[in-house]
């Protein structure tokens, strides 16, 4: 024989339950809405790096300028070498040289 529970005490337990499922999910969404802001925005070290960035320095140009110069040099360099591996190649090869 199977016994039942009274209407009342059924209605009671699933009562109880659909609370704490309700209490559990509320729980949840304040946590989940809590950790949904950016993360690393106010950084010390990203916050000094911005500021930084804009502060002009008297160096700034000159080393830019300097770099730009190493650069070309550097070209020039790489093209006379391109120039000079050219010339030594035989006049039938010179076209698979490239």
């Amino acid at each position: 024989m199977v016994l039942r529970e009274p209407t009342e005490v059924a209605r009671a337990r699933k009562a109880a339950a659909e609370e704490a499922n309700r209490a559990r999910v509320a729980a949840r969404r304040e946590e989940a809405d809590e950790k949904k802001r950016m993360k690393g925005k106010n950084k010390p070290s990203r916050r000094q790096r911005r500021k930084q960035s804009n502060v002009i320095e008297d160096k700034k140009p000159a080393v830019l300028a300097r770099m730009k110069e190493e650069e070309e040099r550097r070209k020039e360099a790489a093209e006379e070498e391109r120039r000079r591996k050219l010339e030594a190649v035989p006049r039938a090869l010179q076209r698979f040289a490239k």
